[in-house]
């Protein structure tokens, strides 16, 4: 049994502790344990976001998962992907006070220090090519077709591939397609200068494997041996501002309700400015993890097409033994979350 702790989402409901530890301490549960886990010591999550949530989920007791993520959905559905909706255009403006707001963003006490980042910080966001092409085809489109299409065009719309004007144009459409089909979901994203020893200034100048590194490395669980995907990066300049602080883009850290029931995802430690993913391969490198709001994704923030060669591993206890250690060295934060992921 987990010795006990208080959580900030369930600290009113003993029940719900009890059968969280429980869960996290099963080995049965594989690695859906870790969620449960993570719910235990998520210390970013603000009392105000608590409560809205324990409308959709007051309790998780009896502890069923199937259950459980029926009810994080709905939560996530009303307040953070809120309904159908494009992406935020570069620059404009999010007021929080819009119920088209994501909660993530509501609350200024969330924001981090990054809110007021140099703008010229180049942001790196990762989309497998098949969950683009499954938006814009929809339920009768020809989802193989799309993707097919996604790939040949970006393979001429990218610099190194000549930069085909009408490639360009073609792939602008499907992007457009594609945002029509979001909603207002936060995005999740990592720093270039995190992955310049990967990605290189052209194609020529990156790393032997490099795609796969940064599935690993970025802790995308569900991007399979196989699988395409597009790099996008972009400037912080480039994103939405905050309603009254032109100044402030609103870039924060991610928590355990801001996304599914993912057990690839490890809450920071409270008081950084940003999250940390786990590392796939078990390296233990921390790479810093932001969220913000969506931005419409255009060709010219295409930097790379990579194609995944590696399995992703059946258990991730060894990488979240190793993401334990690496936080663990941080400054203050030698005994972070103990209670759940002793050493």
């Amino acid at each position: 049994m987990l010795a006990k702790m208080p959580s900030p989402l369930f600290s009113s409901d003993p029940a719900s502790l009890d059968e969280l530890r429980q869960a996290g301490a099963e080995a049965a549960h594989g690695n859906r344990r870790y969620v449960a886990r993570n719910f235990l010591f998520d210390e970013n999550v603000t009392a105000a976001r608590a409560q809205s949530y324990h409308r959709f989920a007051k309790t998780v007791a009896p502890f069923s998962f199937p259950d459980w993520a029926t009810r994080h959905d709905a939560y996530l559905r009303q307040e953070i992907r809120c309904g159908r909706g494009e992406a935020y255009r570069s620059a404009e403006i999010l007021d929080p006070l819009d119920l088209e707001c994501p909660e993530t963003f509501r609350d200024e006490s969330c924001f981090s220090d990054f809110g007021h980042a140099d703008e010229q910080l180049v942001l790196v966001r990762c989309e497998r090519v098949n969950d683009i092409a499954n938006m814009i085809a929809g339920s009768t489109g020809d989802q193989d077709a799309v993707a097919d299409d996604l790939r040949s065009l970006a393979s001429r719309a990218l610099p190194h591939g000549g930069a085909d004007a009408n490639s360009i144009s073609q792939l602008e459409l499907l992007f457009a397609e594609w945002h029509r089909a979001m909603d207002r979901r936060p995005s999740f994203s990592t720093f270039l200068a995190h992955l310049e020893d990967l990605i290189g200034k052209s194609p020529t100048d990156d790393a032997t494997g490099w795609a796969d590194e940064v599935c690993n490395r970025l802790g995308l669980v569900h991007f399979q041996r196989g699988d395409d995907f597009f790099v996008f990066g972009y400037t912080v300049g480039e994103l939405a501002t905050l309603q009254g602080q032109p100044d402030k883009h609103p870039l924060t850290l991610p928590t355990v309700i801001d996304q599914g029931l993912s057990y690839a995802f490890c809450p920071a430690p409270r008081g950084e400015p940003n999250g940390f993913t786990v590392h796939l391969g078990e390296m233990g490198i921390l790479t810093p993890e932001v969220l913000h709001p969506g931005l419409r994704l255009a060709v010219r923030y295409l930097l790379r097409v990579g194609t995944v060669s590696r399995d992703v591993p059946a258990s991730i206890e060894l990488a979240r033994k190793r993401h334990f250690e690496s936080l663990r060295a941080v400054p203050n934060q030698a005994d972070y979350a103990f209670e759940t992921d002793p050493a």
